[in-house]
């Protein structure tokens, strides 16, 4: 395994356990799209400079953050 696959899965792995442990009460459909959301955020950062970033991230601002798109985002169309 490379790498880059290695970090992905640990951030893909932290960013998950930091959404089911916190956030129950949101609909699961909302959890998915966040979780495909950081997922795709993590594959990027493992391409490039922003993989720094994606780890020094504080992941329960990050989850709030997230939440916070999936929830008002759609709302607010």
């Amino acid at each position: 395994m490379k790498t880059s696959e290695i970090s992905h899965t640990i951030l893909c792995d932290m960013i998950e356990s930091n959404f089911n442990n916190e956030v129950r009460q949101i609909p699961s459909h909302a959890v998915s799209l966040i979780v495909a959301l950081a997922r795709l955020l993590a594959k990027a950062a493992c391409r490039g400079a922003l993989l720094q970033f994606m780890w020094t991230l504080n992941f329960g601002l990050g989850s709030f953050l997230l939440l916070l798109v999936a929830c008002w985002g759609p709302a607010a169309v």
